[in-house]
């Protein structure tokens, strides 16, 4: 069952790369500049959420 997940979790990454490239591409070809700006705001910010997220996860799981 782990190497289904992992094959299942690989390709949803790479998905989710190409819709992001994607993404990128068409507010650049169409000018929307700030739009593209905020798209990669947002993905730092969400990276960082979810790093944050699983630190003070294991943190407290750790702990006890």
């Amino acid at each position: 069952i782990i190497s289904i997940l992992s094959t299942l979790s690989t390709w949803f990454i790479r998905i989710g790369m190409g819709i992001g490239i994607i993404l990128l591409l068409y507010f650049f070809i169409t000018a929307k500049i700030m739009n593209a700006f905020l798209f990669i705001i947002g993905l730092v910010v969400a990276f960082f959420f979810g790093y944050v997220f699983m630190f003070l996860l294991d943190k407290f799981i750790s702990a006890n």
